[in-house]
């Protein structure tokens, strides 16, 4: 299925299991092929889904990896293709995403199930950057699970079906649904208090 957002004013598809196409600024329905981003080319690998993440930038999860891509400064007259400093780069090689229903943007940080559990994304300043450019935000992985304490129920998953897991964030609560044990389909909701910061 295809996976897209409307972000910055632009439209961002799945345009294949390896690259994500930008539509041209303020016209959703217009792409051109020098716009598409490959991600991970030639790599085993397949595109999970993208969320926004801050200015121009916005995140490509992969089942195995993750990236950030940024469209560039600049060119947002009309019809202008993406700026020559756009780009594509690597956040994580050891860690993907599982299903891409479970993409959620909660409390500052962007939150998914992984084979290892619920990770979560969270905004750190670049050394050096300035917070007004692309470059001046970056994502930092928390080192750990953020499911960690309840691992036990993460390992009773399904695997084949995890694919299936959604997510929503309400009322300072990430709610996870997935499939537990023997189940096809999601049977249980995990939740994640961000005021408490611990799982219900």
């Amino acid at each position: 299925s295809v996976n897209g957002i409307y972000y910055a004013n632009r439209i961002i598809v799945q345009d294949s299991i390896d690259s994500v196409a930008v539509s041209y600024y303020l016209e959703a329905t217009s792409f051109n092929q020098t716009d598409i981003f490959r991600i991970n080319d030639g790599g085993n690998d397949r595109l999970v889904g993208v969320c926004p993440w801050t200015l121009n930038e916005f995140v490509v999860m992969m089942r195995n990896s993750i990236f950030y891509v940024s469209v560039g400064s600049g060119n947002y007259d009309v019809g202008d293709n993406i700026a020559a400093d756009a780009y594509v780069k690597s956040l994580a090689t050891d860690v993907g995403c599982a299903a891409k229903r479970s993409v959620v943007q909660a409390g500052g940080s962007i939150l998914f199930l992984s084979d290892n559990g619920v990770y979560g994304l969270n905004p750190q300043a670049a050394g050096g950057g300035s917070s007004n450019t692309p470059e001046g935000m970056r994502l930092l992985t928390i080192g750990e699970p953020l499911s960690s304490p309840i691992d036990d129920v993460i390992q009773r998953i399904n695997r084949t079906y995890a694919h299936r897991a959604c997510a929503i964030y309400w009322n300072n609560r990430y709610y996870l649904a997935v499939p537990l044990d023997a189940n096809t389909k999601n049977s249980h909701v995990l939740v994640y208090n961000f005021i408490n910061k611990a799982w219900e």
